[in-house]
């Protein structure tokens, strides 16, 4: 059975969980029902009229923020959306990678997950949003009321690696209660941490700096909306790897190029004001987008960073970079992205 069907061990375990990580409940709550969301890849099968397998578990990889913290663990933040790609054969057409998405889509979302009935849900020929509601046994005006579920299949997704995936409950009852309690209860609530395919975090880092760029092109208040992916690029910055890849002009400029082409190839959807916006994003260096060209200009966000992104760190401001260091890491990219 799953932990959500007995309302008293759930209840139990999501307070303990909270007080022994020292988070709030709505987010133990949130991170249970996305990884039971996750969870269901697992019995993804998309098959033809004659059950032969057209896509599966295999094709579905999982990336962007909540990958970094659920998959690699490297963030301090909580995240509200779930980002998935599918990885496509060369030969499929884009009809049926439209139809995978569809039906991926429709496994994932099943009771007591329903499609909220939201306006901004959305269905393209290669991406597909939807609004994810889930039972909520307590409120935090932080958190957005529902999980964004994002699947595309604009670009292959690679590469990608296996990574096991748990929930904050697992990570409690592996770290505070005896092995016996622990394997009864893992077992009999079918807890298990699980294998899903994930996004390099090489790319990672690639495909963040794209999404700034496009933000930083668009203006002040969208770039205030994806504040997440500065604070994820001065974080991923920290990693030796990432070190690594920024000073590999070949490297990182292959990616980068891999990105540039994919995003001029996917065939967007977005309003006539967008136009300017999109076509400096699409054909300017994403170095000359203002936050990496000027990365002092960080410091008109800082209100907003500071008073309300904070929120979404496990320790608060405890967690929360100073913006100096912010200012620091974009330069830094900067740098590196002129010398490519």
């Amino acid at each position: 059975m799953n932990l959500h069907e007995s309302r008293e061990d759930f209840e139990i375990l999501v307070l303990k969980t909270s007080e022994y990580l020292k988070i709030p409940i709505p987010f133990i709550e949130r991170d249970y029902w996305l990884c039971f969301l996750l969870k269901r890849i697992l019995n993804f099968k998309h098959l033809d009229s004659n059950n032969s397998i057209i896509a599966d578990q295999n094709n579905v990889v999982f990336k962007g923020g909540t990958s970094l913290s659920k998959a690699y663990k490297i963030i301090n933040r909580f995240s509200e959306d779930i980002d998935l790609a599918i990885d496509y054969n060369d030969s499929w057409s884009r009809s049926k990678i439209r139809n995978v998405i569809s039906k991926l889509s429709k496994e994932l979302i099943v009771p007591p997950l329903n499609k909220d009935d939201n306006p901004k849900n959305q269905a393209y020929e290669n991406i597909r949003r939807t609004y994810v509601s889930y039972p909520k046994n307590t409120k935090d005006d932080t958190l957005r009321e529902q999980i964004l579920l994002e699947i595309n299949g604009f670009a292959r997704p690679v590469p990608k690696k296996k990574y096991s995936i748990s929930t904050y409950i697992y990570q409690y009852i592996q770290e505070q209660l005896p092995e016996d309690i622990q394997n009864e209860l893992v077992s009999k609530f079918s807890l298990e941490p699980f294998e899903l395919n994930v996004l390099s975090i090489e790319r990672t880092f690639c495909e963040k700096i794209s999404s700034v760029a496009k933000a930083s092109f668009k203006g002040e208040r969208i770039l205030q909306d994806k504040i997440r992916h500065i604070y994820d690029l001065h974080i991923l910055l920290q990693l030796k790897d990432i070190q690594n890849l920024i000073t590999s002009q070949k490297r990182f400029g292959e990616l980068i190029n891999i990105i540039k082409k994919d995003d001029k190839g996917a065939r967007f959807t977005y309003s006539k004001t967008d136009d300017i916006a999109i076509k400096l994003w699409l054909e300017k260096p994403y170095y000359q987008a203002e936050i990496f060209y000027n990365p002092d200009s960080f410091k008109k966000l800082a209100r907003f960073y500071e008073n309300n992104f904070v929120k979404l760190l496990f320790k608060g401001k405890e967690d929360l970079p100073p913006i100096i260091d912010i200012i620091e890491s974009l330069t830094v990219i900067r740098d590196a992205l002129k010398n490519l």
